[in-house]
């Protein structure tokens, strides 16, 4: 379970089916998520776009844009690329989910389905995004601090070198007869 200053998860259904959209967003929200719903594919990139969820959970077979479709637009957009994406079929053929593999689903959920399995579908990707965005957070501070490290020599390495041949030159302007035969070339 979340703690409580966390923000809470939201999820989009894309959904067809008013019966369907319903229970599902009955279960989800029994679940405590926030659930954001669309009727057709190309509404829920709409609504993607003006709410980015955690999560998606995407109907197939529907009307001006299927989930295959939904699921390529959403893996083309960065801003989506990484946001998982379950999709429910009533056909589980193999080439169907297999295509929907390779579009990169993260998941399948046959209809019909129990409130359980939707749930434990959803907790497993949310709590996968999370470790993996956690391992890229400390992927990050680890190169944070190797940066933070190395550019301080990086830097100073040529200034020393400006400054030491900066002290020559002065030396050669305050001392002429001393430095007269030796010669500067660049």
């Amino acid at each position: 379970m979340d703690h409580p200053d966390t923000p809470m998860k939201s999820i989009l259904i894309i959904e067809d089916e008013p019966q369907i959209q319903m229970n599902l967003e009955r279960i989800l929200e029994l679940g405590g998520y926030q659930v954001f719903v669309a009727g057709d594919g190309q509404a829920g990139l709409d609504i993607a776009h003006e709410h980015h969820p955690n999560l998606i959970v995407s109907d197939i077979m529907m009307p001006r844009l299927d989930g295959y479709g939904v699921l390529a637009a959403l893996r083309q957009d960065p801003i989506f690329a990484t946001t998982p994406v379950i999709l429910l079929t009533a056909k589980a053929d193999r080439p169907d989910l297999r295509r929907g593999m390779e579009l990169g689903a993260d998941d399948y959920i046959t209809k019909p389905f129990t409130p359980s399995e939707l749930l434990a579908a959803v907790d497993s990707r949310l709590r996968k995004q999370a470790d993996q965005n956690q391992v890229q957070a400390q992927k990050l501070g680890e190169l944070r601090t190797n940066i933070s490290r190395s550019l301080p020599h990086e830097l100073n390495t040529p200034l020393n070198a400006i400054l030491s041949f900066t002290a020559l030159l002065l030396d050669q302007v305050q001392q002429p007869d001393e430095c007269s035969n030796f010669n500067f070339r660049m």
